[in-house]
């Protein structure tokens, strides 16, 4: 009975503060085809969010993971990472390149500063 007791004052300790964690954003995935019209447009679509004035968490963190994946992909120089699947880059030039889609549709719903 005591060590019950014990176990669940010390998971009650450990538990943090009451708020519940941030929800994820969404960020839907994209075919090939759009692969390669976003990554024609991928430096327009960063320029362009570095010139918003007001931001919020979302555009932050839709920001901050493009730019996150697009090093882990070694920064788009990997050969046939678009369009070859079968290249380990493959899968990280996907997650960068919806995520920069997701910042560009984000950004359509952001108030004009």
């Amino acid at each position: 009975m005591l060590l019950a007791l014990l176990a669940a004052a010390s998971a009650q300790a450990h538990s943090g503060s009451s708020a519940p964690p941030p929800p994820g954003i969404q960020i839907p995935s994209l075919t090939h085809g759009q692969m390669a019209v976003i990554a024609r447009y991928r430096g327009d679509i960063l320029d362009f969010a570095q010139r918003q004035t007001v931001t919020d968490p979302t555009f932050r963190r839709l920001y901050n993971h493009g730019n996150l994946q697009y090093t882990y992909c070694l920064w788009g120089l990997m050969p046939g990472s678009l369009g070859d699947e079968e290249s380990p880059f493959n899968e990280c030039s996907h997650a960068y390149l919806a995520t920069a889609k997701a910042l560009l549709t984000y950004m359509a719903t952001m108030p004009a500063a």
